[in-house]
């Protein structure tokens, strides 16, 4: 564990953080060389396209860490992920269409590239969640859960639990 500001925060907490930060700066990156009229090197030196796609990247992870992402790394639904990411990045859709309706054009990033980048990254993002959520997983194994007694209802608890190994338990 990491300490920041008095509070304990994991390691893989952090890792996972970086390692999103980085994988939607390269979307946004990768779609800046498939969108743009200009070169995208003219784009990120000259007309602020760093600040640009940094305002983005700053208001996806500000939607994810609102959504409570970091606190569970087991994934129990997929389609909630990815619902969830959806959510986030229509939110940051809205945040683009306001700073653009503000007249803060040097603040927003080009329709197509913010489409392009969106759509890079509500592929990939959920892709590595999984990924990372199952090195984890193996990495810290499954918490081990004791019955005492054998009642019906501890029965079934341990069926369940059985059944559904998202949960990171496992019945000893």
């Amino acid at each position: 564990m990491i300490r920041i500001f008095n509070v304990f925060i994991p390691a893989s907490v952090i890792a996972l953080l970086v390692s999103e930060i980085a994988l939607i700066y390269f979307c946004y990156i990768v779609a800046s060389f498939f969108s743009l009229d200009v070169d995208a090197q003219i784009f990120f030196f000259y007309d602020n396209g760093f600040l640009r796609v940094t305002i983005v990247v700053a208001g996806l992870m500000i939607g994810i860490y609102l959504h409570d992402l970091y606190t569970q790394f087991r994934i129990k639904s997929r389609i909630l992920l990815i619902q969830q990411l959806c959510l986030i990045v229509g939110l940051t859709f809205l945040t683009q269409a306001l700073l653009s309706y503000l007249k803060l054009a040097e603040w927003t990033l080009p329709k197509w590239q913010m489409i392009y980048g969106s759509a890079l990254t509500l592929m990939l993002l959920p892709a590595w969640r999984l990924l990372y959520a199952a090195i984890i997983f193996r990495a810290l194994g499954l918490e081990r859960l004791l019955f005492l007694g054998s009642s019906s209802s501890s029965r079934e608890i341990a069926a369940y639990l059985a059944d559904h190994p998202e949960s990171g338990l496992a019945c000893v």
